[in-house]
């Protein structure tokens, strides 16, 4: 009885070994299939009508911008450590230090002026659109031969949301987050994600647009002090922003923490932040491990393990001859 009865047992615990493994199995392939394996994505529609917008708008614009910013713009190239001149961008890197409640937190911040909105760029790992496709944003930048780079909103974590980079749609499926556009005329705008319509916004002349959030600012350009995102998301952490002045002049903000000597921000503290340097729109992007920032290929901040792949990045370059 007893001989009998441990082996129904054994052939249980048999059973459920063997359900655990092959879950595991399956677990593991979805995940290789989805996220580790490359999977090259075809792009969505829309693209001619947003290549003709820029055609439209870009000639014009780049004129105006070029004269306008006029003196932060220089007849050639002009390089430091921590800035770069030439007749069409302006970029100026600074290290900042402040104390948060009694911790210290450091973070860079580029402040960035183009003549030529396509000076303001993305780029996409490996050059490709899909899961899988990853890699340093140093390589990324050095790829596409960027003077500046950030991370971007690390696209392919997620399958919702909308894509946009360089004026082509890849993704345009349904989110709760909140979406950041930049267009071809130089300004920016933050949408809710169940309310965005990404045809229109392809007819607005959409260039870039992110999906990950949220948004920093109130539409007066003030402070927020709530936001419709989980505690664990607003808490301290490394960050990568982007800023919005006015068509043609912006800011990347990445932020270091986890790290003794800077705790990182909360959603608030970048809030204020981007208060204080005036910027009328300003939107999260992903942070953490991805919170990197590089000037001429080198990175400038200290990433948290010496940082994570990406799948994308945000790139300023030359697009004319300096």
């Amino acid at each position: 009885m007893n001989g009998s009865r441990k082996k129904k047992i054994g052939k249980a615990i048999g059973i459920i070994t063997l359900d655990i493994l092959v879950g595991l199995l399956c677990v593991g392939i979805f995940y290789a299939v989805e996220y580790v394996i490359p999977n090259k994505e075809s792009n969505k529609t829309y693209t001619a009508d947003a290549t003709t917008v820029a055609d439209e708008s870009n000639e014009s614009q780049s004129t105006d911008w070029g004269e306008k910013f006029a003196s932060h713009f220089t007849d050639t190239v002009i390089q430091t450590e921590n800035s770069y001149s030439s007749p069409n961008l302006s970029i100026t890197l600074e290290e900042r230090a402040v104390t948060i409640n009694g911790s210290e937190v450091n973070y860079y911040i580029a402040d960035i002026y183009v003549a030529d909105i396509t000076s303001f760029q993305t780029a996409l790992a490996q050059d490709t659109y899909g899961t899988g496709y990853k890699d340093t944003i140093e390589n990324m930048a050095e790829e596409n031969n960027a003077i500046l780079a950030t991370n971007g909103d690390y696209y392919s974590y997620s399958k919702q949301g909308i894509v946009i980079r360089n004026g082509v749609v890849y993704r345009s499926t349904v989110t709760d987050a909140d979406i950041c556009v930049l267009y071809y005329d130089g300004t920016m705008k933050i949408f809710s994600g169940s309310n965005f319509d990404v045809e229109q916004a392809v007819a607005d002349g959409a260039y870039q647009a992110w999906t990950f959030g949220p948004s920093l600012l109130a539409e007066d350009g003030g402070a927020l002090s709530e936001f419709d995102v989980s505690r664990r998301l607003q808490s301290k952490n490394p960050r990568t922003a982007i800023g919005y002045y006015e068509p043609g002049h912006y800011c990347l903000v990445t932020v270091d923490g986890r790290e003794e000597d800077s705790a990182g921000m909360t959603l608030a503290d970048m809030s204020e932040l981007f208060e204080e340097l005036g910027c009328n729109v300003a939107y999260n992007l992903d942070g953490g491990k991805s919170s990197v920032m590089t000037y001429e290929g080198e990175v400038v901040n200290n990433p948290v393990n010496g940082g994570r792949q990406s799948s994308d990045s945000i790139i300023i370059k030359e697009v004319k001859e300096s």
